[in-house]
């Protein structure tokens, strides 16, 4: 039984092995495609820093923190949903006086879904006096679908690349042996990296809430996926 046992896996290794070499010695065609895309963020994340020293008058957190709360509502973010109060020790360091007095500062991230929203929130906090103001993050929701279509769109286009190659040689494409993947494991990853934003044209604030004469602009966030297909060449 031992034998039998050993004959059979030293055939089904010749067997894959003998498999492989006829697929490798046809004729065949590689190509390496990529597709890309451009997006505009949808995901804004606005870094606000509450602290009682660098405020314009010198007001507390506390009153600082419903000063944020009322701009932001009247810009139109939800506040209840879209502001959360972030782990200050792991982002920044604590603010001493000489007297060993701690200055008491909060630390909020503020998502907003728009360029225009965006820039409403920047220049309300600057009207109220909260200027430690940072873009940190933009991102697309919708990246894991575009990435998936893009890697269809470069697959699409590595055989249309084969078939005008074949073409002068009087051959044909035939069926795929290998599709890979070459993305790297960040490839872009632009969306996870902060975006630019560009203020212009910043008018005032009214009492209904309209920013007038404003307009707002961030980088897009580039996707790239590339592939490698194999086809036979016939």
């Amino acid at each position: 039984m031992k034998i039998y046992l050993q004959l059979l896996i030293v055939f089904i290794g010749v067997s894959l092995y003998a498999q492989q070499q006829t697929t490798l010695n046809q004729p065949y065609i590689e190509t390496i495609v990529e597709a890309d895309s451009l997006v505009v963020p949808d995901r804004i994340h606005i870094s606000v820093l509450l602290n009682e020293a660098d405020f314009r008058g010198r007001k507390s957190v506390e009153e600082q923190e419903q000063l944020l709360k009322q701009a932001l509502i009247k810009v139109g973010v939800d506040v209840e949903k879209d502001v959360t109060l972030l782990d200050f020790g792991s982002n920044y360091k604590g603010y001493f006086l000489k007297g060993k007095d701690v200055i008491k500062n909060k630390l909020f991230n503020v998502l907003v879904r728009d360029a225009c929203t965006a820039g409403k929130v920047l220049v309300r906090l600057e009207e109220v006096g909260i200027s430690n103001v940072m873009i940190t993050k933009t991102e697309y929701s919708g990246a894991k679908n575009l990435v998936l279509q893009l890697k269809g769109l470069a697959v699409k286009r590595a055989k249309q690349q084969a078939e005008a190659l074949a073409v002068p040689l009087n051959q044909k494409v035939g069926k795929a042996l290998l599709i890979k993947c070459m993305d790297r494991p960040n490839y872009t990853s632009s969306y996870n990296a902060p975006g630019t934003v560009v203020l212009r044209g910043v008018g005032t604030i009214n009492n209904d809430t309209t920013l007038n004469s404003f307009d707002v602009d961030f980088d897009k966030i580039k996707f790239v996926s590339t592939v490698q297909v194999v086809f036979v060449l016939e």
